[in-house]
């Protein structure tokens, strides 16, 4: 599988994992690129990897602003940096590593990955 090729970098367990997500992407110099949708592929505590329908200009290490939903009314806001790109029958997957996270949001991936084990 594609995917394979960084989970020997990966410090967390990713779980395969669909939820919908706001999204803005920001360049190098903090210009936004992109706000739109997306979805998770897979999450874990430390990233995650996010499928976006648009075509957008999306580079390495650009910022990236995300609030998914997790489940019921609980949606948690991330920030990160895009460390991995690649495009899949028309759409893009970014591989995503999230900046550091505040306990109260760690705790409530961590609460919404311990259920899907």
């Amino acid at each position: 599988m594609i995917f394979d090729d960084f989970k020997m970098i990966r410090k967390d367990k990713r779980f395969g994992s669909m939820n919908l997500t706001t999204v803005e992407i920001y360049d190098i110099k903090r210009n936004g690129i992109y706000q739109g949708m997306g979805k998770t592929l897979n999450l874990s505590v430390g990233g995650m990897l996010l499928e976006i329908y648009d075509q957008i200009p999306v580079q390495l290490n650009y910022g990236i602003t995300l609030q998914v939903g997790l489940f019921g009314s609980n949606i948690v806001l991330v920030k990160g940096i895009v460390k991995w790109l690649h495009y899949y029958e028309g759409n893009i997957r970014i591989g995503i590593q999230f900046l550091p996270l505040t306990k109260k949001i760690s705790d409530k991936i961590t609460n919404f990955l311990e259920k899907m084990e």
